[in-house]
């Protein structure tokens, strides 16, 4: 994401990620219907994040090799930070010029 004029958070999604997304959504722990899939992914986030075509691809940099999609599309992106509950790629801290932040420090860092 990145933080825009008047503290506007703009969100990224590349190809990866959005396939990452529609994979998380689906599992069972979810309960969610393919139609209700389908609702959030086209009214909740296709109309207010910006899509990425990823092309700085970055590899081995996260102890979990499938959370690099992650950190590409944030460097493709020129994001500012990543936003993230996921403690393999929230334990870097920071890749590059671009932050990742857990969910609940960046609700305190934004007040």
């Amino acid at each position: 994401m990145k933080l825009g004029q008047k503290g506007k958070i703009v969100p990224f999604i590349s190809k990866e990620t959005f396939d990452e997304l529609k994979k998380v959504l689906g599992y069972p722990k979810f309960s969610l219907s393919r139609g209700e899939i389908k609702s959030i992914i086209e009214q909740e986030i296709l109309p207010f994040f910006e899509v990425v075509d990823v092309s700085k691809h970055v590899k081995g940099v996260c102890r979990d090799p499938g959370d690099d999609k992650f950190i590409s599309c944030a460097v493709s992106a020129d994001a500012d930070c990543i936003l993230t509950g996921d403690k393999d790629l929230s334990d870097l801290k920071k890749y590059q010029s671009v932050k990742i932040v857990h969910a609940s420090d960046f609700i305190k860092i934004s007040d």
